[in-house]
């Protein structure tokens, strides 16, 4: 726009400036939450396949104590008994070293929603903090089980 053809108006410009990186911004937010979905997502997934292996550790376990109650009432364990021990141990230690690996990604994915999360923030802001290292998990007393902070915060709308 140009008045009597002068330059064009300030504010127009500046306006458009300002339609263009809304429009930047609101493309770059979808696919942060699309990516921070897929991370809890994925966090849900292994948060319920370390429950149903710690629910069969807790089997084999009364499985092992089973076979140890027996042996020492007949102190002639037969060569079977030893099979099904040893077949126990394997599957308790195979048991365990999954659980380890699931620890490791779930806190790796920890790590990832951390790091999604702090991406989100610098969008809304012109001078952005470097993100944060992730807090450890913390432990609720009456069970144990872990937690995390709520993960949505509201961003709020660029003013113009």
């Amino acid at each position: 726009m140009s008045i009597g053809g002068s330059a064009p108006i300030p504010s127009v410009v500046l306006l458009h400036e300002a339609l263009r990186q809304l429009q930047e911004y609101e493309t770059a937010l979808l696919s942060d939450e699309e990516r921070l979905r897929r991370l809890k997502y994925g966090k849900e997934r292994l948060e319920t396949e370390k429950r149903e292996l710690q629910t069969k550790l807790i089997n084999d376990r009364s499985k092992e104590l089973m076979i140890e109650q027996k042996r020492s009432v007949d102190s002639s364990a037969s060569f079977q008994e030893l099979d099904v021990a040893a077949t126990l141990m394997k599957e308790l230690d195979a048991c365990r070293k999954k659980e380890n690996k699931l620890r490791n990604e779930l806190v790796k994915t920890r790590q990832e929603l951390t790091i999604a999360r702090a991406q989100l923030i610098p969008h809304t802001h012109k001078a952005a903090p470097a993100p944060r290292t992730p807090d450890p998990p913390q432990t609720r007393a009456d069970d144990g089980a872990l937690f995390e902070e709520e993960l949505w915060t509201p961003v709020p709308t660029p003013t113009l």
